[in-house]
């Protein structure tokens, strides 16, 4: 039981931090700075060497650089062996909260450094079901997906080998739930995958991630309808299912701008390869798109790329994979969620929304921003609420 006259002690062990990472590292950051630091004592351990400076305002951080490991299984012996080096501040903590998928291990050893710990798990992609942490919607979780993850994703026929050799390692991560007090999933859809397999999850809640700072700030739609992608060749994005579309959409005068990293561009008319550039300058390419490609195949539980299309008023056009259509319930781009993998019902939803409107596509983004704002800050802000709980 934790004393009412001081707050609760909550330690965050992540492997990158904010603005370092990616979704899940800037949901971190969002949850530590609107809610959890203003209930909690927060000391955050991290091996990013420079965080965002935010988060030196209102939590101690500590780098620990065993964190920076690229395998998966090198950083878990590193950790194991390093443990003394933050074996004071788990003995301090009240509450350890995890939400880097790579620590969730770290769980067994937590329990016996403090017994009286409470540890929660924050878990932003599918890393309990697979060692890729992809699931494909087409196949589901198992071998034969990792296996194709790093085949048709990083092209690379050793890791290929190498992820099927560390296949059974997923059950590291089912002994750790057995020794978890709550587990946060960010989507329905996620837990409830989740739960389909089989996974001993004992006491969890669905915590939308709050939306990002980005809003809507007018819109000035192109004459002609422009789509934006942001996925690079990537194949778990579905850039594969967009190229089938391709044809057919640039047919009826439908511009796409394309977003990412790409190892070999193709002339296309009314395609245009942009490649990476920075956040700031995509947020302003929203201000002019009538709608966000999202054909991605991969049980992703709630991107970022379509909360800030929503939140931006550019009307999100998903796959029913993974939490994105759940997100959309309710809203004008319901109607436009289209199966997954399937192009020419993809094609159809695109030209169905460029056959509107100007001003019609620009009131469905609004009525499309204003749900999903209100959703996600209605859901976020309990996160400390369903944290407290385990400590009663």
């Amino acid at each position: 039981m934790v004393s009412k006259a001081m707050k609760p002690r909550l330690l965050v062990l992540t492997k990158f931090f904010w603005p370092e990472g990616g979704g899940a590292e800037l949901a971190t950051y969002l949850f530590l700075r609107r809610y959890l630091a203003r209930v909690f004592d927060v000391t955050v351990v991290s091996s990013t060497p420079k965080p965002i400076t935010d988060v030196l305002k209102c939590c101690r951080y500590v780098s620990w650089g065993v964190l920076r490991s690229r395998v998966k299984p090198v950083e878990w012996a590193l950790t194991t062996l390093g443990i003394d080096d933050i074996r004071g501040l788990i003995k301090w903590a009240d509450v350890v909260y995890i939400p880097s998928h790579t620590l969730l291990p770290l769980t067994l050893i937590i329990k016996r450094v403090n017994p009286r710990a409470r540890v929660v798990l924050h878990i932003h992609n599918n890393q309990l079901l697979t060692y890729t942490s992809v699931v494909l919607s087409n196949s589901g979780p198992g071998l034969r997906s990792d296996i194709l993850v790093e085949l048709l994703e990083n092209r690379s026929l050793a890791k290929a080998l190498f992820t099927g050799v560390l296949h059974s390692t997923k059950y590291l991560y089912w002994l750790a739930l057995l020794r978890t007090d709550l587990v946060i999933f960010v989507s329905r859809k996620q837990l409830d995958l989740a739960l389909s397999y089989g996974l001993p999850v004992r006491r969890s809640a669905v915590v939308y991630n709050p939306p990002p700072e980005v809003g809507f700030t007018g819109k000035e739609l192109t004459k002609d309808p422009l789509f934006i992608y942001v996925g690079g060749d990537s194949f778990i994005k579905g850039f594969h299912v967009l190229l089938r579309a391709v044809p057919r959409l640039i047919r009826f005068g439908v511009r796409l701008r394309l977003f990412g990293n790409y190892r070999r561009v193709i002339e296309l008319p009314n395609v245009e390869f942009v490649g990476r550039v920075s956040h700031d300058y995509l947020m302003r390419e929203h201000r002019y798109a009538w709608g966000l490609l999202f054909p991605s195949i991969n049980e992703e539980p709630l991107p970022y790329a379509v909360i800030e299309s929503a939140v931006s008023g550019t009307v999100p056009l998903v796959s029913s994979a993974g939490g994105a259509a759940e997100l959309l319930r309710g809203t004008p781009a319901e109607k436009f969620v289209f199966k997954v993998g399937d192009a020419d019902d993809m094609a159809y939803k695109v030209l169905s929304l460029a056959a509107e409107e100007t001003k019609e596509v620009v009131e469905m983004g609004i009525k499309t921003s204003d749900v999903v704002l209100k959703r996600l800050e209605e859901s976020s802000r309990r996160l400390p609420k369903y944290i407290l709980s385990i400590l009663d």
